[in-house]
């Protein structure tokens, strides 16, 4: 199956996240006019209504809510992988979880920083309720994660340190039990 053409794709994603022709129009540096032509050649392509037109006022239709949606989430992966490619020797990104960054690596990494000028590094300081990471969907070149070592058939580990939980209360709580 042949695609519809990308610019067409990219200005309807654009008009459809901000509902309009003419914001999309100023974003993608082109007139409300194109944007419009763009969105009639998709509709053509894809024989629906991507948007219902009420005058100069545009809503997007229940199609192209979820075309818009899945266009969206591609056209960031594409970002992500153009954004790597351009920078892949100069930059690091890390994931690791928020508390840790903020107890221990934020300093770990300045010490690096201040020996090292290159790569530089891009930290995504997250909250994880599973400490996971996909290399193929995300946009991590490493990550820092707590679990038993095995994270999957195509990454490589390294035991960092080992953890320990410590239950901590105040005295009064101890001396009632």
């Amino acid at each position: 199956m042949s695609l519809p053409p990308l610019y067409a794709l990219r200005a309807f994603e654009v008009a459809a996240r901000l509902n309009s022709f003419s914001k999309a129009a100023e974003v993608l540096n082109i007139t409300p006019g194109a944007v419009s032509r763009h969105v009639q050649t998709l509709e053509m392509w894809f024989d629906c209504e991507l948007f219902k037109r009420q005058g100069p006022k545009v809503e997007v239709s229940d199609a192209g809510r979820i075309l818009a949606g899945q266009l969206s989430e591609s056209f960031s992966t594409i970002e992500w992988a153009c954004r790597a490619f351009k920078s892949e020797n100069h930059l690091l990104r890390l994931k690791a979880p928020s508390s840790l960054t903020m107890r221990w690596l934020l300093d770990v990494l300045k010490s690096f920083r201040d020996n090292h000028a290159k790569p530089k590094i891009e930290i995504a300081s997250v909250w994880m309720d599973f400490d996971t990471v996909d290399f193929s969907r995300e946009p991590y070149d490493c990550a820092i994660l707590l679990g038993n070592g095995y994270f999957g058939e195509s990454t490589e580990s390294r035991l960092l340190f080992s953890e320990w939980l410590i239950p901590v209360c105040t005295p009064s709580l101890l001396e009632s039990a």
